[in-house]
């Protein structure tokens, strides 16, 4: 499998440029995330032509994702993980649990597991709810995991797990903007 690749275009913190897994775009403010999704889809053009798959992550990335797919003209699924907040910031993310209610936490985090088991049992329902089918095959497949951001990594790092256990040929993660400036937070795959 190749190597990743971490596009977005607006830097808030951290700026560490030693990383050579990412390719930063120009920075760009956004009108919307179709706006945003737009221009996402042109800097994926290269991977048009390996007949990609883009997962979605919701709520945000529903939106950028249809863009990206509608114009790479590829499938797109939307992928259900969700953040396990921080006991004294919800808001802010420790870890996550991936679409197949495998759990991704930080190191040095402990979290409760009742929480862990109300997290895995939320997917459960959303996927109901939201009427989620299931995710195509991915083996051997170009796979691009688009959001509208990412803050803490931690459910990109869950969607990367579960992405990562299904084989595909390579993994691309599309962002319009990132906290992240490096791929420290991410896990080594």
């Amino acid at each position: 499998m190749r190597t990743f690749y971490f596009l977005y275009f607006l830097t808030v913190l951290l700026e560490n440029k030693k990383n050579a897994t990412i390719k930063k775009m120009n920075s760009h403010l956004f009108y919307d995330r179709q706006e945003a999704g737009g221009i996402l889809a042109q800097k994926l053009l290269p991977f048009k032509n390996q007949n990609p798959v883009v997962l979605a992550i919701p709520r945000g990335g529903v939106v950028i994702g249809k863009v990206v797919s509608n114009t790479l003209r590829c499938p797109l699924s939307v992928i259900l993980v969700k953040k396990i907040g921080s006991p004294f910031n919800p808001e802010c993310a420790i870890g996550a649990v991936g679409p197949d209610g495998q759990v991704f936490l930080e190191e040095t985090m402990a979290t409760d597991p009742q929480e862990i088991s109300r997290i895995q049992k939320q997917i459960s329902e959303r996927k109901k709810e939201w009427g989620v089918g299931e995710i195509p095959d991915l083996q051997n497949k170009t796979v691009i995991i688009v959001d509208d951001g990412i803050a803490t990594g931690a459910t990109m790092a869950a969607a990367l797990l579960w992405v990562k256990s299904q084989k595909p040929q390579m993994i691309v993660t599309a962002v319009p903007c990132s906290l992240i400036t490096d791929s420290y937070n991410l896990p080594r795959l």
